[in-house]
């Protein structure tokens, strides 16, 4: 589960480093826009300041479903996690009374039911 909050953390700085190429890339393309209407740029790179922005946009799209996935990660090992605590939890007999067992008529490792096998014990009560 530690990986996985991890894995959360790594995911937003992720979203952080993203956002800020795209500031880098719309500072870029609005400055080939300038450019261009001034005929100071070629239609190269006008073109590849468009693409940059374009990726750079993306890119933030994909790091934050980067986020929403390692979330939805952490989540399934919290579930995980809760649902082998719950099965552990079947693996103790409990019974509902006092007293001392003095026959066993199952083995280490069998099922074991209810209403097949009734427990011999003592009568005496432990206060």
């Amino acid at each position: 589960m530690e990986q996985d909050k991890a894995a959360e953390l790594s995911a937003a700085s992720n979203v952080e480093q993203a956002k800020a190429k795209l500031v880098q890339a719309e500072a870029e393309w609005n400055r080939a826009q300038e450019l261009t209407r001034a005929k100071l740029m070629s239609g190269s790179d006008f073109d590849t300041a468009k693409a940059n922005y374009q990726v750079a946009k993306a890119n933030v799209s994909v790091a934050e479903s980067a986020v929403a996935q390692a979330k939805a990660s952490t989540v399934q090992a919290k579930a995980a996690v809760e649902r082998a605590q719950r099965n552990l939890d079947f693996c103790t007999i409990k019974s509902p009374v006092t007293g001392v067992i003095i026959d066993r008529r199952v083995n280490i490792g069998q099922t074991v039911v209810a209403s097949l096998n009734a427990p011999v014990f003592s009568s005496s009560r432990r206060t």
